[in-house]
């Protein structure tokens, strides 16, 4: 009786490989290498002999991981290629690693034995190579062993480069996921962005890891196939939806739009946007994700949903942080809206980094979004939701309340005594209540419609209601306008306080175009 085997591999170490520069040019290098994976396994297989087909595959090959039956008549050659393949991807790529595991294939298809196997594996210890000996010179941008010098940089410096390095700066002229996405052509450098923020963008799929276990138990190999091949194609369609949808009409006069993908693939999204973009681009994206998941037709797939996080930073800062905060803004969106039973809710968490500050999310609600050294309210309420909920934080009503703060270029309710208030809340308490009376006694005799309009937006955000606003002239204390909510997750109950105000305010400040204006606005809110 032939047996037949299952065999999975996957890269370490993806995004500290991409963004272990600042470089836009070595991030499109060092994404087009991770791309090429897929291509590189699949022809190592032929190399050796396998004969593996398409139909051997259990989840499409892809940059950071592939699943393959394989049958007793080819097993000895597939151990040799694959005892190779982690030299290769090294080779390749200097500085990711590759796990793996091959065991039997059980009778009824299920994958639990070969996640444990992978697992394991995770936990053995991999030597960086080259070994970095005390007279080994290193290469000054990274720390890494130098293995070249390139005396082709501009002003005719000379440039000492680690392997991965090396490799990055040969392969940016490819650009992978940019050919993947279209024939649209990406901004080469940032500093061509015409903006002074961008935004790292990190969009990923909820409940991955519970839909993969169910149809691992439930269901065979070939479905988890077709759910995998089917949600590539939902993201790759979301993606190029969202692009027509905000960054086309936004094109540069060179015919090259704002923006660079980074990872597209799997469920995973990755891009830098110009910073005045990034919030509506982060927006469009899981609209048509979900759109598109809807239409879907795999019924697995069209109960996926996404959460996304957005890291605005300034041009200089380093990416690595920047992903990395972005990465923890997805998590905490998915902590946030996560349930028990049933699909998770759709969500952005986003921030406007306007300081040095290089701590994490936690830091950052810590440090510097804390309410008179209260750890309960916070000057956020992110994560918001796509779709409209009352009394929820929602994508819809933070886009009304930045309608009701300013329209049209102009500030309906004053950005400078709204900027006030979020600095009251930090240094002198007592004084907010007599503020916000004060805001609306300006904004009422200047059109009482446009207080109306921003207490009701406020409402439909969860904070207070109607009757609450119109009397804080006589309230004191640090919450204000950050009133508890309430949100049921599973037998739980989870008190959230926090305010919306300085969400809109760090949006609105990047509205402004150009270099100048932006960094102004920046410094003005």
């Amino acid at each position: 009786m032939t047996t037949q085997w299952l065999y999975r591999y996957e890269v370490k170490g993806i995004q500290d490989f991409i963004f272990q520069t600042n470089r836009l040019k070595e991030i499109i290098g060092a994404s087009s290498l991770i791309e090429e994976l897929g291509e590189l396994f699949e022809h190592l297989l032929e190399r050796a002999g396998c004969a593996i087909s398409k139909e051997d595959f259990l989840q499409p090959p892809a940059a950071g991981s592939a699943s393959v039956k394989v049958c007793d008549d080819h097993l000895e050659a597939f151990r040799g290629a694959v005892a190779a393949w982690p030299m290769i991807v090294s080779r390749h790529a200097p500085g990711l690693q590759v796990v793996q595991a091959l065991v039997p294939r059980s009778e009824d298809g299920n994958l639990d034995h070969l996640h444990t196997a992978l697992r394991a594996d995770r936990s053995r210890i991999f030597p960086e190579l080259p070994v970095a000996g005390p007279l080994v010179m290193r290469a000054p941008r990274t720390g890494l062993p130098a293995c070249i010098t390139d005396s082709r940089a501009a002003g005719g410096k000379t440039l000492v480069l680690d392997a991965g390095s090396d490799r990055k700066r040969k392969r940016k002229d490819v650009d992978v996921v940019a050919k993947r996405l279209g024939s649209w052509r990406w901004v080469e450098d940032l500093e061509k962005l015409s903006h002074s923020y961008v935004g790292v963008v990190h969009a990923d799929g909820n409940d991955m890891g519970r839909t993969i276990q169910r149809l691992i138990k439930d269901s065979s190999s070939d479905t988890l196939m077709l759910f995998s091949t089917e949600l590539s194609k939902v993201v790759m369609e979301a993606t190029r939806a969202a692009i027509r949808e905000v960054l086309e009409p936004n094109v540069r006069p060179d015919g090259r739009l704002p923006a660079r993908p980074i990872i597209v693939g799997g469920d995973d999204v990755t891009f830098l946007v110009r910073g005045d973009l990034a919030y509506a681009f982060s927006v469009a994206l899981l609209q048509h994700f979900e759109a598109q998941a809807r239409q879907s037709g795999n019924d697995q797939v069209k109960k996926v949903t996404a959460c996304a996080g957005l890291a605005l930073v300034h041009k200089s800062h380093p990416f690595s942080l920047a992903y990395e905060l972005a990465e923890e803004l997805c998590t905490h969106a998915k902590k946030v809206c996560r349930r028990n039973e049933g699909s998770t809710p759709s969500a952005l968490a986003f921030h406007r980094l306007t300081t040095s500050f290089a701590g994490g999310w936690k830091e950052l609600l810590e440090e510097e979004l804390r309410v008179d050294h209260d750890s309960e309210v916070k000057l956020t309420l992110n994560p918001y939701r796509l779709n409209l909920e009352l009394g929820v934080p929602s994508i819809e009503g933070l886009n009304r309340l930045m309608k009701a703060m300013k329209h049209e270029g102009t500030w309906k309710v004053p950005r400078s005594k709204l900027r006030e208030w979020v600095d009251l809340h930090q240094h002198d308490a007592l004084r907010v209540g007599e503020h916000v009376a004060r805001i609306g006694e300006i904004v009422r005799a200047k059109n009482h419609g446009d207080w109306q309009e921003f207490v009701e937006s406020l409402a439909l955000l969860g904070v207070g209601d109607v009757k609450d606003l119109e009397g804080l002239g006589e309230r004191k204390g640090a919450a204000c306008l950050a009133e508890a909510w309430r949100e049921k997750q599973g037998d739980t109950e989870t008190i959230y306080r926090g305010t919306p105000l300085l969400d809109a305010l760090s949006l609105l400040a990047l509205k402004k175009e150009g270099t100048h204006e932006a960094a102004q606005a920046g410094e003005e809110a």
